[in-house]
């Protein structure tokens, strides 16, 4: 005879919804006095999600059945209480419910026992791993893909991803559109700063769990000052000197040369520190500028400015090399020497000179300096002296004169003055400035 059967939606272990009439087909007509015959065994449930409900299922044909669901093995299971339905229930599961269950069914005519079925939990979601070494690179840096190396386990599969970007400063995450797949191919990074790049790792349960970021920091390229050129006697210590700006990783350095410092760079044997002093034993025009490489990804390799290195014959440099700074007594007779290179300032002013706002000479004696005949004819004298950073005067001298200066003082307090001198040749060379302070005090007062 045909048999059909008729229950309340359930969902069964193997995820199939009854929800109609589910015809069993057609049966042959069950003997007398038969037992219950079990038609559709209950299914495993070995990926719960924590707190979710979980059913087991029994369809069976027979009179008057009734059932007693048990946990454990069978024939030594313990009864579950309440449990006497063809559907065995747990409205949300837990780790204590995980282990063996079965059930049994009776009639007057007899009992059938089901298969040993088990619930299980998920395991817990392991996300697996990508490529999370720190890389420190300039910008435009194009970052490799980000291939899960270890791959993505527990949980309940299927697995789904969202990879996630943090910009420092900014602290909070946020989501890449379209990068939902298990690897992710970052863009060139234009902008300075940190770079954060994970992925959000999900399973069926519902559980997300964010992989260990991937962190690229991305700093300007470098760039690189020079300073240390200029006019030079033969065998006067001269040190060039590169400073780097920016770039990433360390920075190497390559001095070069050139006759003409437009074209024709060569490469200095050795020269490849921040510093480089070049040789000034013989008489010449030289150029050297120095090329930087930065090991970071993507860093560019410049070149600095060009210095120029003028060598001349004598081997004492045009600077007055003079102390400082000196002070000075308002109407008292003051003589300062600059005595190195030859020059010297001289103050040889007579009381009578100084006015009522407590005013000093200075005289510049060029006449005891000698460029012992290397530099071009004629030499000038160049001065300008400020007062507090205000220009209060400037000038240019012949040799063989003195220069005279009236610098104010004052009656109540002391004046600084800051002289700076240099000379130049009728060719334009010129010397490196020398700059000292002049402290005008006021006159001691007897009380």
């Amino acid at each position: 005879m045909a048999i059909s059967l008729r229950w309340t939606p359930v969902i069964l272990l193997s995820g199939l919804i009854f929800s109609h009439e589910h015809s069993l087909g057609n049966l042959s007509a069950l003997p007398a006095n038969s037992g219950p015959v079990i038609l559709i065994q209950p299914e495993s449930v070995r990926e719960a999600c924590m707190g979710s409900p979980v059913s087991l299922t029994v369809v069976a044909m027979g009179e008057d059945i009734s059932c007693q669901w048990y946990r454990g093995i069978p024939p030594i299971g313990d009864p579950i209480p309440g449990a006497k339905g063809m559907v065995y229930q747990i409205p949300a599961v837990t780790i204590d419910d995980e282990g063996k269950y079965y059930v049994v069914l009776t009639n007057r005519d007899g009992e059938a026992t089901s298969v040993n079925v088990e619930i299980g939990l998920a395991t817990r979601l392991i996300t697996g791993s990508h490529n999370i070494t720190p890389i420190h690179a300039c910008t435009n840096f194009n970052p490799d893909k980000l291939i899960f190396t270890t791959p993505v386990s527990g949980g309940k599969p299927p697995y789904h991803y969202q990879w996630k970007e943090r910009f420092a400063p900014v602290a909070d995450w946020t989501d890449i559109e379209n990068a939902k797949s298990d690897t992710y191919d970052p863009p060139n990074l234009i902008l300075a700063g940190n770079y954060d790049f994970a992925c959000a790792v999900g399973d069926q349960c519902g559980s997300a769990e964010l992989t260990r970021p991937k962190s690229i920091t991305i700093v300007p390229d470098p760039t690189v000052a020079v300073d240390g050129g200029g006019v030079f006697y033969r065998n006067a210590p001269v040190t060039l000197t590169g400073r780097v700006t920016d770039g990433a990783g360390s920075i190497s350095y390559q001095w070069v040369t050139s006759l003409t410092g437009l074209a024709g760079w060569s490469a200095i044997p050795g020269a490849t520190f921040a510093d480089y002093q070049p040789p000034t034993a013989a008489p010449g025009l030289l150029y050297y500028r120095v090329r930087v490489s930065a090991s970071g990804a993507a860093c560019s390799k410049p070149y600095s400015s060009v210095l120029a290195v003028c060598v001349v014959s004598d081997t004492l440099p045009p600077v007055f090399a003079a102390p400082g700074p000196f002070a000075f007594c308002v109407k008292d007779i003051v003589q300062a020497r600059f005595e190195p290179s030859g020059g010297k300032i001289i103050c040889n002013c007579p009381d009578y000179y100084f006015f009522s706002g407590g005013d000093a000479c200075l005289d510049l004696d060029t006449t005891k300096f000698s460029d012992n005949n290397q530099w071009n004819h004629a030499f000038s004298i160049h001065w300008h002296i400020t007062t507090g950073g205000t220009l209060l005067q400037s000038g240019t001298g012949q040799p063989s004169e003195h220069l005279s200066f009236e610098l104010p003082g004052s009656a109540t307090g002391s004046v600084i003055h800051e002289i700076t001198w240099w000379i130049a040749d009728e060719a334009g060379n010129e010397s490196v400035p020398a700059t000292r302070n002049i402290v005008i005090n006021p006159r001691p007062r007897i009380i």
